[in-house]
């Protein structure tokens, strides 16, 4: 299956005389290219179209409604420059700059560069030979989608941040952000909310496998932004968007639907809901053509996440006041690693090993166990360091000191970390009960409820004989 994704562009018709809107339509009708567009401005044409793969090949529908991957996007533009006359494309990067009339030019056979002519064309094949690797991998339904999509935009205000980001990895967040984090679980994935000023350098906190941004401004002078990275470029979304489906495609059932699905607010919506689960693309899809001022309401709806966070991104609560939140503060290195462990220890990671998962089942867990064996390992350790001093001269009293002070100095660090690890724990209240600690709060407790019986009914050691 053909993954799709959306490039927008625009086309200035130099001479509307020679080049209308009708002209441009007529031309994506002729080779049933599904797209949105739209006038913009006197002389202006706002284009999105669907393409796919490295060499990003447009979507051409067939007879029978059914998508494909045509023309690349470059063979599309120069199609189109050749076709209509005296336009400006710039279409994904890729620029016709328009046909410039400047009259007749003789050329003499002594003027053209025989050996630059070769070279052209020794280039050109080869970049047909790598087009060839790349069509079988459309088709068999590979899509590479590493392009830059749109630019990055300036996030600043509140903002809110869905993505597979772990837990154990918001202090290193918070740190490079210098600002603290209000997080929220979610299935598969956390909810981060904080506020931005432009002064942040988010990349020394790593790249996520996917990210959902949304930033607002409190004042309402300037609508919300939403940012969306899954699967393939990053798609933006300005609550601004007055693209329409092409004549033909929204006369046809297919090339509407597909339109529908592939572009514009489908486009984003289909993203979010197939990255993150249980989130219906209908309810997405509803917040993005809603009005701008209620639009962050409804995608927080949409996403499952506390209405609380709806007030933050309007400015009238603080990240840290939000109720529920996991709250991170920046903090130096060696409390950051702390944390990191913490949260590592307890699942929150993204890690596949699960060191410290399995690190804190075997240790953390059963301390009295550990203490036990460490004791045992460093009383046995000791013997055999000093039984190895007492016969230092000796090759083996050499070799029995050094396993003794080596199974000594395990014992030690094995306890040592034990205990670093249970107080990162504690501090940041993830405690795991233990079954030791249990039933010596249940001993406890029958005792006092014992005493509290015989004082009621009389204690039997002072009763008359």
């Amino acid at each position: 299956m053909v993954t799709w994704r959306p490039v927008s562009g625009d086309i200035l018709r130099l001479d509307p005389a020679l080049a209308s809107v009708n002209d441009i339509e007529n031309f994506l009708a002729e080779r049933r290219i599904p797209g949105r567009g739209a006038a913009a401005g006197e002389d202006g044409y706002r284009l999105e179209l669907a393409v796919t793969g490295r060499r990003r090949r447009i979507a051409v529908l067939d007879d029978d409604g059914v998508p494909a991957p045509g023309p690349t996007l470059a063979e599309f533009v120069e199609e189109m420059d050749g076709t209509l006359r005296k336009l400006q494309i710039d279409m994904g990067g890729i620029i016709a700059w328009g046909d410039i009339d400047l009259g007749e030019v003789d050329v003499e056979g002594d003027d053209v560069d025989v050996a630059s002519l070769q070279e052209l064309e020794r280039q050109a094949e080869a970049a047909a030979g790598e087009g060839a690797g790349d069509d079988a991998r459309e088709v068999s339904g590979e899509d590479a989608g590493e392009e830059a999509g749109e630019d990055i935009p300036e996030f600043k205000g509140p903002m809110l941040v869905v993505s597979d980001i772990a837990l154990a990895e918001m202090p290193g967040l918070a740190a490079a952000n210098r600002r603290s984090l209000a997080v929220f679980r979610m299935e598969g994935a956390c909810a981060v909310a904080m506020e931005l000023d432009g002064t942040e350098d988010a990349r020394r906190a790593g790249k996520p496998g996917f990210a959902i941004a949304l930033s607002t401004d409190p004042s309402g002078l300037d609508a919300p932004v939403l940012s969306v990275r899954c699967r393939g470029p990053r798609l933006v979304w300005r609550w601004d968007d007055e693209l329409e489906p092409v004549p033909w495609a929204k006369a046809d059932a297919a090339a509407s639907d597909f339109v529908a699905r592939e572009l514009g607010p489908g486009a984003i919506s289909q993203r979010i809901s197939q990255t993150v689960a249980s989130v219906d693309a209908a309810r997405i899809e509803e917040a993005l053509h809603a009005d701008p001022h209620a639009a962050p309401a409804m995608l927080v709806a949409a996403l499952g996440l506390p209405s609380e966070i709806a007030d933050f991104l309007s400015g009238l609560l603080s990240a840290t006041a939000i109720p529920g939140a996991i709250v991170f503060e920046p903090k130096p290195l060696p409390q950051r690693i702390q944390t990191s462990v913490a949260y590592g220890s307890v699942g929150e990671s993204k890690s596949k090993t699960g060191y410290w998962q399995a690190y804190r089942r075997l240790f953390v867990d059963r301390p009295r166990v550990t203490e036990i064996v460490s004791s045992i390992q460093a009383g046995v350790g000791s013997v055999l360091f000093a039984g190895g001093l007492r016969s230092w001269r000796r090759t083996g009293g050499k070799v029995a000191a050094a396993i003794g002070g080596a199974l000594v100095v395990n014992a030690a660090a094995r306890i040592l970390t034990m205990q670093w690890i249970q107080t990162a724990l504690e501090t940041e209240g993830l405690t795991v009960k233990r079954a030791e600690a249990e039933n010596e709060t249940a001993e406890e407790a029958e005792v006092e409820d014992a005493k509290a019986k015989g004082l009621a009914v009389g204690n039997p050691t002072n009763a008359c004989p």
